[in-house]
């Protein structure tokens, strides 16, 4: 995993596939404004993993010290000799596929794009049939460990077993981390309490070192209204509620629209 991160490019990743219009995120916490009070202190973290530096030579580093080998055609083969091939999952119509794949390509890994519909991706999610699988994490509002719990032992199935929780597909499992996570869930969350900044600094350190999840960039989204015959719509200067819409959430807009004509 450490090898695969070393050998992705987040900034052409959003450049080249999203034309610049999400954020890369190295953390997997997105910048809502109570989570930046947090995220803003974990610089040191990111620095001290080299999370967000595309190093070929860096990936050779660590794979050669795990004792994998490339084969003639340049490509990495497992110490026993046996192929390393990686199948990354994207949902269909997701642009990340071919330029994710070509980076892992040039670092030396033998890669094949699986295109697939969202269904389909979801189930090999849970039932942890895939081998990478670019998927969205909803996680953290205002408290790290909304995030940071996913990664919790208790979400960990048995080999065999599905997931029962789509946002804690990882199945990893570290009694060191779930410590610090039933530390963080028995107190009261807050930026403003430096014990409680420090569990949080402490398992996100754990996660960027182990990296069951590799985070790439924020899911942002634009969703246009038409006020032709409505009114009311959430905006940038009345931010009622979240684009886009959170699904019953379109409730809270309904009730606040007026008749235009």
């Amino acid at each position: 995993r450490q090898a695969v991160n070393a050998a992705i490019d987040r900034d052409q990743i959003v450049n080249l596939a999203y034309e610049g219009s999400v954020k890369k995120a190295v953390l997997p916490f997105s910048s809502y404004r109570g989570m930046l009070d947090y995220v803003d202190g974990m610089g040191d973290i990111i620095q001290a993993a080299a999370l967000d530096k595309r190093s070929v030579e860096r990936v050779a580093e660590i794979l050669s010290k795990a004792g994998y080998k490339k084969n003639s055609a340049g490509r990495w083969q497992r110490p026993d000799g046996s192929p390393l091939e990686i199948r990354v999952s994207v949902g269909q119509g997701d642009p990340v596929g071919p330029v994710l794949g070509e980076q892992l390509r040039s670092a030396g890994f033998d890669t094949v794009v699986n295109v697939q519909q969202i269904t389909a991706q979801t189930e090999a999610l849970t039932a942890g049939n895939f081998g990478l699988s670019v998927y969205p994490h909803c996680g953290s509002l205002y408290d790290p460990w909304q995030t940071l719990e996913h990664f919790h032992s208790k979400y960990a199935p048995k080999e065999g077993e599905a997931a029962k929780n789509l946002r804690a597909p990882t199945r990893y499992a570290n009694p060191e981390l779930d410590a610090i996570l039933d530390k963080l869930e028995a107190r009261q969350p807050s930026p403003k309490d430096a014990d409680y900044v420090a569990l949080a600094k402490q398992a996100t350190a754990i996660i960027a070192r182990d990296l069951p999840e590799i985070a790439l960039f924020e899911e942002i989204q634009t969703q246009p209204f038409n006020t032709t015959y409505w009114t009311g719509f959430p905006s940038s200067k009345d931010p009622y509620v979240a684009q886009p819409l959170p699904w019953e959430g379109f409730a809270l807009v309904i009730h606040r629209l007026k008749p235009k004509q």
